[in-house]
Parts: structure tokens; C-alpha cells; sequence
């Protein structure tokens, strides 16, 4: 079986997370690498790297809660709403309190609208959002219906705000951010990102990227060089598991769904594994029968 492994990465400060990215396309020596969730190029920590027959189940990570820590910087807006753009704003900014402040923020806990930054990859009319503000060409930004589990105050001061926000798949901070700082009565940009964990590896070790030297034998890596590389049914352990048979297995490789009773909920995802304990892949319990999702090469 191809190598099927996930990193987690402290990403730097300074590099897009397809640099990242490329980083291990070299030290692997393949092109199926990728990442479990964008962070700007400004933004520091949690980036997971999908290695091999792992990168298949990307979209997995896109749906995870994640946990950022944020600072808020008041008064001043940019082009894009954080430190890496030009200044096209700037307000004073209200004398507000703490007990102020905790009300506002209880504002965006929970379900909320959100426009989608103008510096994002989201496709309008057939062109990323980015590439429209480039060309200077104006366009309506969508509204996205977003979840918010939780924003913890951390520290403030007259011109500063620094938060911990727990979010779920498609969250915007630069987006919330600025609605903060409009629902201050001023406005606000991003200074300082750094993305605590992706779940399920809320608890989970990650590392820096100068530790994966690119003239190492990766044919020698192992879980016990790197103490963030994981196998990829990791991502899974907390799920329903289902045992499969030799032939049910085969079954599921060429597309056949299983009749199949069980205690799942309908639509309930769950994580396949062979009788021999190997992860095969993800699958869907529906109307008492089984399904593949997503499975690793056989």
C-alpha cells in the first residue's frame, strides 16, 4: 500500500501554504502532497500535510473545526484586512470597557452572516475574488452563513484586542474581525493569526518546518522521527468503525454498495477498516445500506 501518512505542521510566518506544501513535494520526491486548510501568509502554526493515498482525504480537514488565536489591531482598516496591505482607512476609536466589549463579542457567537474577504479564492463569475481586486475591477462579494462555537477574551487596550475564536469549516477571521471592529464604532485589521489546532488533533504535537530537512531518506521516516506525523486513520479514530470482510471489501473497491444493519444514524459516516485492523477508508451508512466515500488504493 502507498504511503497514506498526515503532518502537522507549525507553519512560519512568511510563506503561503502551498510553499509549504511544496516543501515536502521536494523532501518526498511525489506530487501528492497537499494541506488540510489555507493560513495567509502572515499566519503562523497548525497547517496538517497530507502525504501519498492521505491527500484523498483533504476535504475532511476543510470540514473540521479549527481554534485560532487573533489580535485585533483598532483604528485602522487595510486592503486586506491584515498587516501585509495598504492603509485605505482610518477612524478613531471609541473609548470602550470591558464589560462593552464581552457584549459585542456575544454578538458573533453562533450562526452568522459573513462576506467573504475580497482577497480570498472564492470563484465570482468564474474568477477568484483575488484576481477581481487585482485587475481593480469592482465586484459583489458573497455572503456566507458561518458558525462560531466560541470567542474568549484574552487581553485589550485602547488600540488592541486579542482573542481565542473556535469556529467550524468556512470562517473567515479577517472578515470577523473587521465586523468587530465596525461594531466597535471604528474599524480593524488583522495583526497577529496563529492557528491552534485543527480538529480531531486538538491535543497533538506540531513542528516547525526547518525540523523536515529535504535531503533526508524518506524512505527511513517513521512516527518515531517526528513526533507530529501521524497515520492517517488518526483522523478518524473517533468515528464509528466498521470491520470489513475480504470480500466485503472487494465489494466496496468496485463501486457495489453492502446491505448492511447496524446503529448508525442515517447518513452517518463511518471510518472502514480491514480484519486485519488497516484503515480502508471512509463510507456512508444509509437506508441499512454501506457505501463508499473515499477508499485507499487496494
Amino acid at each position: 500500500m502507498m504511503m497514506a501518512a498526515v503532518i502537522l505542521l507549525d507553519k512560519p510566518s512568511g510563506l503561503t501554504s502551498r510553499q509549504c506544501v511544496n516543501h515536502f513535494v521536494r523532501m518526498f520526491k511525489q506530487r501528492r502532497v497537499g494541506h488540510g486548510g489555507t493560513l495567509d501568509p502572515l499566519a503562523t502554526g497548525m497547517l496538517p500535510i497530507c502525504i501519498g493515498e492521505a491527500t484523498k482525504f483533504l476535504r475532511f480537514f476543510l470540514e473540521s473545526d479549527k481554534s485560532y488565536r487573533v489580535e485585533l489591531s483598532l483604528g485602522v482598516q487595510t486592503s486586506t484586512a491584515d498587516t501585509a496591505g495598504e492603509i485605505i482607512k482610518t477612524l478613531p476609536v471609541p473609548h470602550y470597557d470591558q464589560n462593552q466589549l464581552e457584549r459585542i463579542l456575544e454578538q458573533f457567537k453562533g450562526v452568522i452572516q459573513q462576506k467573504v474577504p475580497l482577497v480570498s479564492a472564492v470563484r465570482v463569475q468564474g474568477k477568484r475574488l483575488y484576481e477581481w481586486a487585482r485587475s481593480g475591477q469592482s465586484v459583489e462579494c458573497p455572503v456566507r452563513t458561518v458558525s462560531i462555537h466560541g470567542i474568549h477574551l484574552i487581553k485589550h487596550s485602547e488600540h488592541s484586542i486579542t482573542l481565542d475564536v473556535e469556529c467550524a469549516k468556512g470562517t473567515y477571521i479577517r472578515a470577523l474581525v473587521e465586523d468587530i471592529g465596525r461594531a466597535l464604532g471604528t474599524c480593524a485589521h488583522v495583526k497577529y493569526l496563529h492557528r491552534h489546532w485543527v480538529a480531531p488533533f486538538q491535543d497533538c504535537i506540531m513542528e516547525p518546518l526547518a525540523l523536515f530537512d529535504e535531503s533526508m531518506d524518506v524512505m527511513k521516516i517513521g512516527a518515531a522521527d517526528f513526533k507530529s506525523m501521524y497515520s492517517l486513520d488518526a483522523l478518524f479514530l473517533k468515528w464509528p468503525h466498521v470491520v470489513l470482510s475480504p470480500l466485503q471489501k472487494k465489494q466496496l473497491y468496485f463501486g457495489q454498495a453492502l446491505s448492511f444493519d447496524a446503529c448508525f444514524k442515517s447518513e452517518q459516516q463511518v471510518a472502514l477498516y480491514t480484519e486485519d485492523k488497516r484503515f480502508f477508508g471512509v463510507g456512508v451508512y444509509a437506508n441499512h445500506r454501506l457505501q463508499s466515500v473515499r477508499l485507499l488504493r487496494a
